[in-house]
């Protein structure tokens, strides 16, 4: 066993401190440096100031037009209206001196109606001038005129020249959105003394009022050109349909208005799927139209065989005024 030693029995020993490195044996002492002072650093020049451009001004606030800038297309479609107006006023209710016949084939088609009316008095026809008596548009407006101040030629002319003097509103209407304000005006006056304007505006036929519903359905046709929401696109076939009791050559929008669609269908492609279904109902609810007059007639007539949508687009609806009499 090693024999164990107690802390009484230590030697304890002085401890002596490090030499320093400049002391060893084989060193030179270090010679004193002086301290030098930090070099002192040239100030930075000032950032140099950048010209930025001058901030755009805010937009200004929507503000409410003006109250004669609001009022302003109202004031000039009904100062058109009174130009159009007098001219086909002034002496409406004169005999001319010369033999005519466009009036007496309106009052024979009033005569009918007024001797046993019915719906079946309105049925299609040919859109002839003699065909005049039959449409709504002069059977209407001259019925509440007669049954006021009683049966004359001015009673059949004024209640039609009045609604044709809107054909001048509607055409700067129409042409503002195709030619701006100001030449469409002019094209307005310039149509309220045309002589062709004048002459069938001021006789008791379908020709000149035909043109407000001409026009009504060409400014239809554009708000759906521009964007065939589905009140549009329904309000445009009504007033395809009501062309059918027109004038005959008016009758030509219905292909214009499918070439126009189907034009805007191939042009847009973001807004296809809206064209293609304005384009379906268009071509669709004519031909119905009229294979449902052609059935209504047919049922009318008690008798004949039912027509098919082929015969009615041929012309299998239309019925002179001869053979209602």
């Amino acid at each position: 066993m090693p024999e164990r030693i107690g802390i009484s029995q230590v030697a304890v020993t002085r401890v002596r401190p490090p030499v320093p490195l400049d002391r060893w044996p084989g060193t030179l002492p270090r010679p004193a440096r002086p301290l030098q002072p930090l070099p002192q650093r040239a100030p930075a020049p000032p950032p140099e100031r950048v010209e930025s451009a001058p901030e755009p001004a805010p937009a200004p606030l929507p503000t409410a037009q003006p109250q004669g800038r609001r009022w302003q297309p109202w004031l000039i479609g009904a100062g058109l209206y009174l130009v159009a107006a007098l001219v086909l006023l002034f002496n409406l209710g004169g005999f001319p001196e010369v033999a005519f016949n466009w009036e007496e084939s309106t009052a024979h088609g009033m005569f009918v109606f007024l001797a046993a009316p019915s719906l079946a008095h309105f049925a299609l026809t040919e859109g002839l001038m003699t065909d005049s008596g039959y449409s709504p548009l002069i059977v209407g407006p001259v019925s509440l005129a007669w049954w006021l101040g009683g049966i004359s030629l001015l009673g059949l002319c004024l209640p039609i020249a009045l609604p044709a003097a809107g054909a001048v509103p509607l055409c700067w209407r129409f042409g503002r959105r195709v030619i701006g304000d100001g030449p469409a005006i002019f094209a307005a006056l310039l149509m309220a003394i045309s002589p062709a304007f004048v002459v069938y505006g001021r006789t008791g036929t379908l020709v000149g009022v035909s043109l407000v519903p001409a026009l009504l359905t060409a400014i239809v046709l554009l708000r759906v050109l521009d964007r065939p929401t589905p009140w549009r696109v329904g309000l445009l076939q009504v007033a395809l349909i009501s062309l059918g009791w027109a004038y005959g050559p008016i009758r030509f929008l219905w292909p214009i208005a499918l070439a126009a669609i189907a034009g805007e269908f191939l042009l847009h492609r973001g807004l296809r799927r809206r064209f293609a279904v304005a384009l379906l109902i268009t071509v669709v609810t004519l031909p119905l139209y009229l294979w449902g007059v052609a059935v209504w007639q047919v049922h009318d007539r008690e008798g004949g065989e039912t027509p098919t949508a082929v015969s009615a687009l041929r012309g299998g609806t239309t019925t002179g005024a001869a053979s209602r009499c």
